[in-house]
């Protein structure tokens, strides 16, 4: 897959009330999209912000102000592009999105992936918020925290089935990176057998055009809508979803359920990159920058709490670029670099690996063929956008 098929894009970001400064570790995902974009050598950087949710009536601040607080913070420098790069921020409370969704929804429909059907549900009358199917165990409202008032309504909702083989919610091809997610794989074998996808929510996208009077889309399919649209918006072929291990569940069941075959439908395809926690304290230092870190944490299984690690990497690869420019000079050949990178660790191995084999060729006063000069200056360009993120 070449650098011009696929951006990379974060798992949208619920908007609360907090500031970058104080949570730096929310925008890790953010953080590791924008480094496996600049080493695919994409001009573009996309940050996704969840509106759309319950916690939305609990904030102080309107969405717009708390995300301005964000972007206003001394961290928020690590997460603009640096130079000509763009930015692109969006939301799934967006009308650009909106737009796009509600066709998008139609075509799921017309495929058979996503259904309208009545069905039995428990709804809160203190607060008139449809919870969830009879089916599901519910001991209270989490919209008005009320138990005494959830009685049985039926009325129509919007549904996906899930696969019969829950395999298929998260197969080994869809995930980017190498990473051991076996017991979050484990877990999805206990996703129920169909997901609601009509919410009783204040914003979102609209039902109402499907018959779901004061519904919005659940927002976990939207945050993986919202994905495929940056995707679409900016003319790239895939996008790979950047999120955290623990937060797995959220996104790739209700997608794969409802958008298991995106091109059939003439959308984006997409893949996932998962990553682990990150201590917060890592993220404010001036050894590593948080953007390694961030690639780092996309091999890891456990939280990263030391940097002695990256650092290491990071002086190996130098010392292999510090050996191809004594051998070789930089020339004017293609330094196009077709692998899909996974993680930061995986990465410096690759690369210095092929490093290694290019300078046998060139010892003993060997002149390197053309061929050779050509790798070498591939080789040298994709560790150096590793190096140029040490210093953003």
């Amino acid at each position: 897959m070449s650098s011009a098929e696929i951006v990379f894009v974060n798992a949208a970001i619920q908007n609360r009330d907090f500031s970058i400064d104080e949570k730096p570790e929310k925008v890790v995902g953010i953080l590791a999209a924008q480094a496996l974009n600049h080493l695919q050598g994409n001009d573009v950087d996309v940050h996704c912000w969840n509106n759309v949710g319950l916690f939305d009536s609990q904030q102080s601040e309107s969405a717009d102000y708390r995300l301005a607080i964000k972007y206003n913070s001394d961290f928020a420098k690590h997460i603009v592009g640096p130079g000509n790069k763009e930015t692109v921020v969006l939301s799934d409370d967006q009308n650009v999105f909106t737009e796009w969704a509600i066709p998008t929804i139609n075509s799921m429909i017309s495929s058979g992936s996503v259904y309208i059907e009545e069905a039995d549900f428990h709804h809160c009358f203190s607060c008139d918020t449809t919870i969830a199917e009879l089916a599901v165990d519910i001991d209270d409202c989490k919209s008005c925290n009320s138990s005494s008032q959830i009685k049985t309504t039926t009325e129509l909702g919007m549904f996906t089935n899930t696969p019969d083989d829950r395999g298929l919610l998260l197969p080994e091809n869809l995930v980017i990176n190498q990473i051991n997610i076996r017991q979050e794989r484990s877990s999805l074998m206990q996703i129920p057998p169909r997901l609601l996808l009509s919410r009783t929510r204040s914003i979102g996208v609209p039902l109402e055009s499907f018959g779901l009077e004061n519904h919005k889309l659940d927002p976990r399919l939207g945050i993986g809508l919202l994905a495929i649209f940056a995707a679409s918006n900016l003319g790239y072929g895939s996008v790979g979803i950047v999120q955290s291990i623990s937060t797995l569940n959220r996104v790739a069941p209700y997608l794969r359920s409802a958008l298991p075959n995106p091109r059939l439908v003439d959308l984006p395809g997409y893949l996932f990159a998962f990553h682990s926690l990150v201590r917060p304290q890592l993220l404010d230092n001036a050894v590593v920058s948080p953007s390694l870190i961030a690639l780092y944490a996309l091999g890891q299984r456990n939280d990263i709490t030391s940097t002695q690690k990256i650092f290491e990497e990071i002086s190996k690869l130098e010392r292999c670029v510090t050996a191809l420019d004594k051998v070789a000079p930089l020339t004017e050949t293609d330094r196009s670099s077709p692998r899909l990178p996974r993680n930061l660790s995986h990465i410096v191995a690759t690369t210095a690996k092929d490093i290694g084999k290019l300078l046998e060729e060139v010892k003993h006063g060997r002149t390197p063929s053309q061929e050779t000069l050509s790798e070498i200056d591939s080789a040298r360009t994709f560790a150096q956008r590793i190096l140029d993120l040490s210093v953003q």
